[in-house]
């Protein structure tokens, strides 16, 4: 997959009277051409295989993805001694970012009477490589992650299940948070990544217990992560009122979520399901206890799914969030989405039709907060969108024996 961009953008500022005249008569004139060009390339192969002995089944898999990014900035400002635009070379950069991810997977899992059990691990290989102009190259070490996970659990008369999990995972630094070309398109408050950003890595353990019928099922689940050198986006404002905002490997952080989810089944043509979830999450630094807080954060969704005719369906979605972080929160905000799905000739094709945000726009209310300041934002963003979506099988699906199966 590929995508680029290049934009042309006047960062002309100029002082206004309360009359509306000029207060001054040089103002600062500024032209920046940024431009963005980036590919991303996966493959990968899975085997499993399953054996009577104990109902056990092997899974095991390779994935390598390769992801290239080219992101540049010219910025010219207006020289009024030479009467012509010259480079500024504290706003001009070029930032190359090359990430490659070689990984391999084997779990197990097996049952014995009502209890099944599910064992694995997941490695990963991950080079890392920085270009910024002017500045010497940044290779980082290969390194080596392992991501263990296990599950067991416990049925009762096909009506209830009892399980403990536990699992591992990463969250890397994505380019936005990398590239370190200076945003100073509003002068008083500078933007710009951090390429000297770490993984996060977070180990996460649950208890879930379900219930089930043939018409509803409700499984709560409850989870404890502890997450270390969270990355966060920090704003830090000076003495004049001016602020930066980049990103920090910040802090340690914990979780403690509440999950439900339901899904009725109101005829046979209509099913309903629910979602809810709150975590109180709690971040601690050692080196700054100015990022010592708590909070709270929720979301939870409403879903539709009505069968038309055998092989069609209509489906909505209602979703609300509202998020903490490390400095603020993020209010409410709801998303809708539509979908009609139909498939053709015998199944083969199948179409999709989604409507995102169709009626609404999405607001956002924001709060940043720091040891000197105080800050409200408020945003609207255009997430109304239209997609289409075309698949074709080649497989034939025999209904006998799928249904025998089940």
């Amino acid at each position: 997959q590929k995508n680029s961009s290049n934009s042309n953008r006047d960062y002309s500022r100029f002082l206004l009277n309360p009359d509306g005249s000029t207060r001054n008569t040089n103002p600062s004139l500024q032209n920046n051409d940024n431009q963005d060009f980036g590919n991303n390339f996966e493959i990968n192969a899975d085997y499993d295989k399953g054996f009577k002995f104990l109902n056990s089944k092997i899974e095991a898999g390779a994935k390598g993805s390769f992801n290239f990014s080219d992101q540049s900035q010219a910025a010219k400002t207006f020289d009024y001694t030479l009467n012509d635009y010259v480079f500024n070379p504290s706003l001009t950069n070029k930032f190359k970012f090359n990430q490659n991810i070689y990984s391999g997977y084997l779990s197990y899992r097996f049952k014995v009477k009502n209890w099944s059990f599910r064992f694995g691990n997941r490695a990963e290989v991950t080079q890392v490589s920085f270009k910024q102009e002017n500045v010497s190259n940044l290779n980082i070490t290969p390194y080596l992650s392992l991501f263990p996970s296990a599950s067991i659990n416990r049925s009762f008369n096909n009506k209830y299940s009892i399980g403990v999990s536990y699992g591992r995972r990463i969250a890397r630094p994505r380019e936005n948070a990398l590239n370190p070309i200076i945003d100073n398109s509003d002068p008083q408050n500078l933007k710009y990544g951090n390429p000297t950003l770490i993984p996060s890595f977070t180990d996460q353990y649950s208890l879930n217990f379900s219930v089930f019928t043939d018409k509803w099922s409700v499984s709560p689940r409850f989870s404890y992560s502890l997450s270390n050198k969270i990355i966060e986006r920090i704003k830090t404002v000076s003495a004049d009122a001016s602020s930066i905002t980049t990103y920090q490997n910040l802090a340690n952080s914990s979780a403690l979520t509440f999950n439900i989810f339901g899904n009725y089944s109101a005829t046979k043509k209509q099913t309903l399901n629910v979602g809810f979830s709150i975590s109180k999450i709690g971040y601690s630094s050692a080196l700054n206890t100015r990022y010592n807080r708590d909070g709270y954060s929720i979301r939870s969704n409403v879903g539709i799914n009505h069968s038309l005719k055998k092989s069609a369906a209509f489906e909505a979605n209602l979703n609300y969030f509202k998020n903490t972080a490390a400095q603020g929160t993020s209010n409410g905000s709801i998303e809708t989405q539509f979908g009609y799905k139909q498939n053709l000739l015998k199944n083969k094709i199948g179409l999709r039709l989604t409507a995102v945000d169709p009626f609404t726009q999405k607001n956002i209310t924001s709060i940043t907060e720091g040891p000197n300041f105080y800050q409200e934002s408020y945003s609207v963003q255009q997430t109304r969108n239209f997609l289409v979506a075309v698949s074709y099988r080649f497989t034939k699906v025999d209904k006998k024996d799928t249904s025998k199966k089940k």
